[in-house]
């Protein structure tokens, strides 16, 4: 286990890509919470993931990307996705787009949907810039404490972890709202920091 104190020179930027293009894990920061992070396309590591956050497998996270572009490929963009994108992203929100066939992904939900984040953390960026998507999902056991600073993710996955990234304190400490544009209206499926309001979205 290591930790590196934000900002990330060149050479802890490298291991840290090197941790993910080995199947290893990293606890890295996002604008909600800490993120624990691997490589999604590879079923070994997404599988390792699962295990050491104790979540149930039947739980798809999502994926952060560096831009829309990442991912396009896998999901089908509509035009409420890229007007939501467009509006709200980078930002505390996660969408949830239907998947592309025949893509294939470990981490797509049963509903054939993908949750897809574009961060608004300078800490984070650089390693999707240079690695792409890596899964986005709390860096806490599963129903545990969330992760709002380094030290919880520390505190309850320890040595599972690869690379622990310190950027102090999230700036919401909140998770992100999941928001499913696959179909139109949308729908808020988790509350979060981002209010119907915000959205323009008509609470039933």
């Amino acid at each position: 286990m290591k930790k590196f104190k934000s900002p990330l020179d060149d050479s802890q930027l490298e291991e840290v890509i090197e941790v993910l293009r080995n199947d290893g894990i990293i606890v890295y920061p996002t604008d909600t919470l800490y993120g624990l992070g691997v490589n999604p396309f590879r079923e070994e590591a997404v599988r390792k993931m699962f295990e050491i956050k104790k979540r149930p497998l039947d739980q798809p996270v999502s994926i952060a990307v560096r831009d829309i572009s990442q991912i396009e490929e896998y999901v089908e963009l509509t035009d409420l996705a890229r007007h939501t994108t467009k509006e709200f992203l980078p930002g505390p929100l996660t969408i949830l787009l239907k998947k592309r066939d025949p893509a294939s992904l470990p981490i797509v939900s049963s509903k054939n949907r993908l949750g897809i984040r574009i961060l608004d953390h300078p800490d984070a960026l650089p390693i999707l810039e240079k690695f792409g998507p890596i899964t986005s999902t709390s860096a806490n056991l599963h129903g545990y404490e969330l992760p709002c600073d380094i030290d919880t993710p520390i505190e309850q996955l320890g040595d599972s972890v690869d690379v622990y990234i310190d950027s102090g304190r999230c700036r919401y400490g909140q998770e992100s709202t999941v928001l499913d544009v696959s179909s139109d209206p949308p729908k808020i499926i988790r509350p979060g920091v981002m209010s119907h309001e915000r959205l323009h979205i008509n609470e039933k």
